[in-house]
C-alpha cells in the first residue's frame, strides 16, 4: 500500500553560498524533474554571507487565495541570511511540460509566474526556449515567498462607449 505521507510530501533542494557580492550573482541550478524551477540567479545590493536558498515543490496551494484557475505547480522559495531588501534582482527560470500544456489546452504564451506577498501577483514572464518535451520561461522577482506557475489571467474587458455630439 502507498503511504499517505507520500501524497503530501514535496520535493526540495537547497544551496548555500559563503559570500555573494554585487559583482557576482549567486546562481542555483536545479535538475530535479519534479521541481518546475530550473535556475535561480540572485543579484545583491550589498555583500552577504552564508546565504541559503531552498526551493520546494508543493502538492497544494499554501495560501487561501487562488492565483489563477489552472496551476501547473506551487512552489515555496525560502531564504536565510539574506533579506528581500538585500536582493537587487532575482531571476527564476522554470519549465512547463508540453504534455501538461496540451492536456489543459494552454498556449505556451499563456503561462505566467505568480508570487504571493499579500496577494497573488503576476510577474513579467517570457518564453526563452522550447524542446519537444518542455517550454522554458524566465521571470524576475524582487523577493522570495510562495510562487505558482499557472495560466495568465486576463484583465476584465472594459467596454468604452464614445458618443460624438455633432457641432451645432
Amino acid at each position: 500500500s502507498v503511504s499517505l505521507s507520500l501524497f503530501w510530501a514535496s520535493s526540495a533542494t537547497s544551496k548555500t553560498w559563503s559570500v555573494v557580492t554585487p559583482s557576482t550573482p549567486a546562481v542555483m541550478t536545479i535538475s530535479k524533474s519534479d521541481i518546475g524551477v530550473t535556475e535561480i540567479s540572485i543579484s545583491v545590493k550589498n555583500e552577504v554571507s552564508n546565504v541559503e536558498i531552498k526551493v520546494e515543490s508543493l502538492k497544494s496551494n499554501p495560501q487561501s487565495a487562488e492565483p489563477t484557475t489552472t496551476v501547473y505547480q506551487y512552489l515555496e522559495i525560502t531564504k536565510s541570511q539574506i533579506s528581500n531588501d538585500d536582493i537587487d534582482k532575482a531571476t527564476l527560470k522554470f519549465k512547463v511540460s508540453n504534455s501538461w500544456l496540451d492536456s489543459n489546452g494552454v498556449g505556451e504564451n499563456n503561462i505566467v509566474l505568480y508570487r504571493y506577498t499579500d496577494e497573488w501577483v503576476q510577474l513579467a514572464t517570457k518564453v526563452i526556449s522550447s524542446t519537444s518535451t518542455n517550454v522554458f520561461y524566465e521571470a524576475e522577482t524582487d523577493g522570495f515567498s510562495s510562487f505558482a506557475i499557472g495560466t495568465k489571467e486576463e484583465a476584465a474587458a472594459v467596454t468604452t462607449t464614445t458618443t460624438t455630439v455633432p457641432p451645432s
